[in-house]
């Protein structure tokens, strides 16, 4: 659709804008602050007019959702820190995998570029980007020379999984032509369960790309597909099924916009970062295959071959519930958008592709980057629709996942909210005290729940896989593992090894040092 026919669509829906005369067409090229065309188009100058009612109820038409959309981002930064901070305060967060990030990052702060002494599957040469290749989060090095501690992670988390709402409100402004659309899809983002869950699931790297998904899809629809490849590049830094989502992004310029070179750049880009990170990169930090291929093994790999008979039975219950919890909150509006359509199929696959339960489920982080692909498929979805029939989709929306929130969501007001994971009983007490008498500078051996509160250190290793190693032992009599018998063989070796001195002893948490 050329900017004239879009701009004469956007015309017949709101008044003409204040501050701006129109060419020879008669139509308006701006809305607010909203470029509503991909390219400025001729006959369009800026001019100052006198303020009369007409350009005093546009300007309200603006002003309120713009407001709403502000206090929205506000509130829901201010909720999510403070939820998350506290999480980890209270002693609920986790050494796997928040503590990792932390030691990786704080290491790559001190030049110690990924070193990571938490991960067993990267112990030969204790490089991250063996685990999984996301060495965009060297980024989060910079704020740790100032603020180095965890609480740095999380917010740095809140804030890239909140922006994603702006570059949403932008595209549904242009794609409607009415702000007011643009504020209620904007709400139902941040209210999203699957966005809350991900927040709230200590860190991981994977939220870092949300926001240049989000504003490159955005970008690419404006005409921008420069801007749009330069973010696409950034997110492929994030983790390596990134580029199957960039390849998808190919496909979608290729077919849905007719953009052949761009389309076919991008497929190569996508595909050429994934295949190159699986089959070369990883395997050569880590010295073996590339870990996670073990989570389609007995599916679609079979004894490391392709199993395609697995295509025909994948689906299960949960898998069904999984893609329902994510399109019934935005009234499947995503499945009427095109070619859009192709931007989530790959994430969607390769979770429902999976044999591992977690990947599949919205209380983990998993579901991340399709949350902006499937806002934007809801925004060219609902502009299918009637143009008088979308304002009161968009409220339906926002009722849809405003409920859906309160049924399965984990903030205060929802159900699924756990108030016991924000504060503190006794056993929490004794973790913090005992914490508290570890030396900053001591080899560490620890449990998952203390880990993430000693990690900014250059050794630490989890409890009972690698404390031969460790001058300091700090651990959860209580605490249950996958390999109970393993962990058990383990506390009992110590309890009866001259070598390891008891310290102390807080309701049945042992901190041990080395004689």
């Amino acid at each position: 659709m050329s900017c004239v026919k879009l701009a004469a669509l956007l015309e017949s829906t709101l008044p003409p804008v204040q501050g701006y005369r129109t060419g020879s067409t008669g139509v308006p090229h701006c809305h607010g602050w909203v470029c509503l065309a991909p390219r400025p188009c001729a006959g369009y100058h800026p001019v100052r007019t006198t303020t009369n009612s007409r350009s005093i109820y546009l300007k309200d038409q603006r002003t309120l959702p713009r407001l709403i959309m502000g206090a929205a981002l506000l509130i829901y930064c201010a909720t999510l820190i403070t939820l998350s901070c506290l999480k980890h305060a209270t002693y609920h967060s986790a050494l796997i995998d928040l503590g990792i990030f932390d030691q990786v990052i704080w290491n790559t702060a001190h030049g110690h570029f990924y070193w990571d002494t938490l991960d067993p599957f990267v112990q030969r040469n204790h490089v991250f980007l063996g685990q999984h290749f996301s060495p965009g989060i060297a980024i989060l090095a910079l704020p740790y020379l100032i603020a180095p501690s965890v609480y740095t992670l999380l917010v740095a988390q809140t804030l890239a999984l909140a922006s994603g709402a702006i570059p949403l409100y932008v595209l549904a402004a242009r794609r409607t032509g009415d702000e007011r659309i643009a504020a209620l899809l904007g709400v139902a983002y941040l209210l999203y369960p699957s966005l809350a869950f991900a927040n709230l699931f200590d860190f991981h790297e994977i939220v870092l790309a949300v926001p240049c998904l989000a504003w490159a899809i955005e970008r690419l629809d404006a005409g921008r597909w420069r801007t749009a490849v330069v973010l696409l590049s950034i997110a492929l830094l994030f983790k390596e099924e990134v580029g199957l989502i960039v390849a998808a992004f190919g496909a979608y310029a290729f077919l849905g916009r007719r953009q052949r070179i761009l389309g076919i750049g991008l497929l190569a880009l996508g595909l050429g970062w994934t295949a190159g990170v699986v089959f070369l990169a990883v395997p050569h930090i880590r010295g073996g295959p590339y870990l996670f291929e073990g989570r389609y093994q007995g599916g679609l790999l079979q004894n490391g071959s392709l199993h395609l008979a697995y295509l025909t039975h994948f689906l299960n219950s949960d898998k069904l519930g999984y893609v329902g919890l994510l399109l019934a909150p935005l009234l499947a509006l995503p499945l009427l958008g095109g070619w859009s359509l192709l931007l989530p199929a790959p994430t969607v696959a390769y979770t429902l592709l999976s044999t591992y339960p977690l990947q599949y489920n919205i209380h983990y982080h998993y579901a991340a980057p399709l949350i902006p692909l499937l806002f934007a498929g809801t925004v060219f979805g609902l502009t299918r629709l009637a143009p008088r029939y979308r304002l009161r989709v968009a409220v339906l929306v926002l009722a849809a996942v405003a409920v859906t929130g309160v049924a399965i969501g984990p903030l205060p007001w929802q159900r699924d909210f756990a108030a016991s994971a924000y504060t503190m009983g006794p056993r929490e007490r004794a973790m913090e005290h005992l914490v508290s008498l570890v030396p900053p500078d001591a080899v560490l051996a620890v449990d998952n729940q203390m880990g993430a509160h000693l990690t900014e250190r250059r050794w630490v290793t989890h409890f009972f896989t690698g404390y031969e190693h460790a001058d300091v032992l700090l651990f959860d009599l209580q605490e249950r593992s996958a390999t109970e018998a393993k962990r058990l063989r383990a506390v009992a070796a110590i309890q009866h090894d001259p070598s390891w001195r008891l310290v102390a002893r807080e309701n049945d948490i042992v901190l041990y040092v080395r004689r």
